[in-house]
């Protein structure tokens, strides 16, 4: 069984604006576990490249047998939608997670416009669910979380707990929350945590980690639409990046350095200009570090000023500067008009526009990600199933924040063990948690 440590447990506070829960939390988490994040052991590359991909086997596997499965197996319902598909799908591969180690059948919902499903299962036009169906994410007025059957032996063994919220093992089917029903999105967020679990099915799955696992579930269920794939893959060939514009063409120059910078923004005031010194410094540094011969930043923002100022600073630096084609979903008027609004806190750009910078950035072999956000952990996903032995290292992750000026430890996007997995958690949102398997105990006491 695994249990949050007292420390994660004490340390929320309340009262605290939107911003500064994020503050906090990323400067907990500098100063109490930056040591650990660096000692994470990255994948080996020969292992990687000798060993059968048991993930893509798993997933093959599952897809199969749920195809023939039977009328009488519970069904977890998923989807996302278009407008806040950044949050929605996190939800959704954390419920396909749950789907594929309890193997139970799994419905999915798309967003057409960014990606059209792969996977046979969709919801019947009518709309109406089987009785046995439990949609992951329902709200019910229980004390508990619970995934699983009402067989109460499940709750004895490998349960996950976190403070009030009670995660048995597989036997389980619907997520139960108490309180506000925001708390149902947050908990469906912990699947992760089974990567640390004896389940046999979770340790394949998570074989390289949770980034690789879940990206790899999104390109089993998913295919991005051309208006994604199509426009990044051509301004790759225009600046002379690959040798074509297919998904799978080879690097020109093998040895170049690919660095990815996604900036967001959390305060709807913010013109995005105040990041700048922050953001070139960090993209300086880390070219001198990699020292390659040619190099490429692709830059990703919520905020034209930031694109902008981005881009002419790459330049300088003698980088080939990617931008996604902008504007793609709002031109810089349009923005400006929407900073007025609730929503200008995302920017404008956060339909097939977001999409395409994450599908640019999961090209990087190095990403500046920006703390709290879930286009950011989207993008170290793809970028983690992107991964090839072919490549001389794997992917790598900087999760920085920017109000605060500093980032946490570089961190492999694709671990060597379960073990020894990392990912982020909302369960505490607007707090973010960066889990390890040293966030669990093994004891649960309810």
């Amino acid at each position: 069984m695994l249990q949050l440590t007292e420390s994660l447990l004490l340390r929320k506070a309340k009262g605290r604006s939107y911003s500064s829960d994020f503050q906090d939390s990323f400067l907990y988490e500098m100063a109490h576990l930056s040591n650990e994040l660096k000692s994470i052991p990255s994948v080996g590359i020969s292992s990687f490249a000798e060993a059968d991909n048991t993930v893509e086997t798993l997933l093959a596997e599952y897809t199969a047998d749920q195809a023939r499965g039977s009328a009488e197996m519970p069904i977890v319902v998923a989807g996302f939608d278009c407008e806040n598909w950044g949050n929605t799908l996190g939800q959704l591969l954390n419920a396909f997670a749950f789907a594929v180690v309890a193997n139970l059948p799994i419905h999915f919902q798309a967003c057409e416009e960014v990606a059209r499903l792969r996977m046979p299962w969709r919801l019947p036009k009518t709309g109406r669910l089987p009785n046995r169906t439990r949609h992951i994410f329902d709200v019910l007025p229980e004390k508990y979380m619970i995934l699983g059957t009402e067989s109460t032996n499940s709750l004895e063994t490998e349960a996950v707990c976190f403070e009030e919220a009670l995660v048995p093992k597989m036997q389980v089917t619907q997520i139960v929350a108490a309180d506000e029903p925001a708390q149902a999105r947050t908990f469906a967020q912990e699947m992760g945590a089974l990567a640390f679990s004896k389940s046999e099915r979770a340790q394949v799955l998570f074989r390289y980690g949770v980034n690789y696992a879940f990206g790899a579930m999104f390109k089993r269920a998913y295919l991005l639409s051309d208006k994604v794939t199509f426009s990044v893959l051509n301004v790759l060939h225009l600046n002379k990046l690959i040798t074509q514009a297919t998904e799978n063409a080879p690097r020109i120059a093998g040895d170049s350095f690919w660095l990815g910078v996604h900036a967001r923004h959390f305060r709807a005031d913010d013109d995005g200009t105040k990041c700048l010194a922050f953001y070139k410094a960090k993209i300086r540094q880390l070219l001198v570090q990699r020292a390659a011969t040619t190099c490429a930043v692709f830059i990703a923002s919520d905020r034209i000023a930031t694109l902008d100022g981005l881009k002419d600073f790459v330049l300088t630096e003698g980088c080939t500067p990617i931008v996604s084609p902008w504007p793609s979903d709002a031109s810089a008027a349009e923005e400006e008009e929407a900073r007025k609004n609730y929503e200008a806190e995302h920017g404008v750009n956060d339909g097939v526009g977001g999409m395409r910078d994450i599908y640019m950035l999961s090209f990087a072999d190095t990403l500046i990600a920006s703390y709290g956000s879930t286009f950011s952990m989207r993008a170290q996903e793809m970028a983690a199933s992107r991964y090839s032995a072919s490549r001389r290292h794997g992917p790598t992750t900087i999760i920085c924040n920017h109000e605060v000026g500093s980032c946490l430890p570089e961190v492999p996007l694709l671990t060597a063990s379960a073990e020894s997995s990392w990912y982020s958690s909302e369960f505490r949102w607007p707090d973010i948690d960066t889990r390890t398997q040293s966030s669990f105990t093994h004891s649960c006491q309810t």
